[in-house]
C-alpha cells in the first residue's frame, strides 16, 4: 500500500477516501472508529462523533504507524469483527493482495452480524496495466525476491492475470455478502465517494 507509480501512494489514496467518508459520515451524526493493519491490527480509534474526534482520526490516517511484514487479511478482519461493534457500515480499504484463498472469508461473518461491508480495492493504474516499455527490475516491498523483466513481452499476459485477480476479488466479496468498488488512484477521490453513496 505504501507503493505508488506517481506522486500518491495506495496508502495515501485509501487514507483521502476513508477521510473523507467519515467526514460525510461525522457531518449527519454518526460515530465513526478507524482499525489500521497490516499482520496485525495497527491502530484502533474508538466510535464516536463529533469535530474533536474527526479531527483525532484524521490525524491517525495522516500518519499512519510502519509497516511490518506482509498483510495477513484473514486475521486482520477476524480482529475487526471483535471491535466492530453492533450493526453498521464496515469500510475496508486495501490492495487486497493477500493471495490466501481464505483472506475475504471474514467479510461474510461481518454480513452475518448485521454489518453492511464494502470493500475498497485500491490499485494503482500501473499495477493494472503495466505501462512500462524498457526492460526494467521490479522489487517487492513485502520480501519478494527481485524480478527483472521486459514488460513489452509479459505485458498481454500480466493484463491477463490482473484482470482475472480482481474479478476474483470482487466474486469473493459479492459471494459474502459485501459490495466490491475498485478505487484506482487515478480517480479522483470525490468520484469514488459519490459513487459509494450514490449506491448505499
Amino acid at each position: 500500500m505504501h507503493w505508488g507509480s506517481k506522486d500518491l501512494s495506495k496508502l495515501d489514496h485509501a487514507a483521502t477516501l476513508l477521510a473523507a467518508l467519515a467526514y460525510v459520515l461525522t457531518r449527519q451524526g454518526d460515530a465513526v472508529s478507524l482499525i489500521t493493519f497490516d499482520e496485525t491490527v495497527r491502530d484502533r480509534v474508538p466510535p464516536r462523533s463529533g469535530a474533536a474526534h474527526l479531527d483525532y482520526l484524521m490525524r491517525v490516517l495522516a500518519q499512519p504507524s510502519a509497516p511490518e511484514g506482509k498483510t495477513a487479511l484473514h486475521e486482520s478482519l477476524d480482529k475487526l469483527i471483535e471491535h466492530a461493534g453492533r450493526m453498521g457500515l464496515v469500510v475496508v480499504a486495501s490492495d487486497l493482495l493477500d493471495l490466501e484463498d481464505s483472506a475475504l472469508e471474514p467479510i461474510a461473518r461481518l454480513q452475518a452480524r448485521g454489518h453492511q461491508t464494502i470493500v475498497l480495492h485500491v490499485l494503482d493504474p500501473a499495477e493494472l496495466e503495466l505501462p512500462f516499455e524498457h526492460p526494467m527490475r521490479f522489487e517487492g516491498l513485502e520480501g519478494e525476491s527481485p524480478v527483472e523483466v521486459d514488460p513489452e513481452g509479459i505485458r498481454r499476459r500480466y493484463r491477463e492475470a490482473i484482470d482475472q485477480f480482481v474479478a476474483s476479488c470482487q466474486a469473493r466479496i459479492v459471494a459474502a455478502g459485501g459490495r466490491y468498488m475498485l478505487a484506482r488512484t487515478d480517480t479522483p477521490p470525490e468520484h469514488t465517494l459519490l459513487q459509494l453513496l450514490r449506491e448505499a
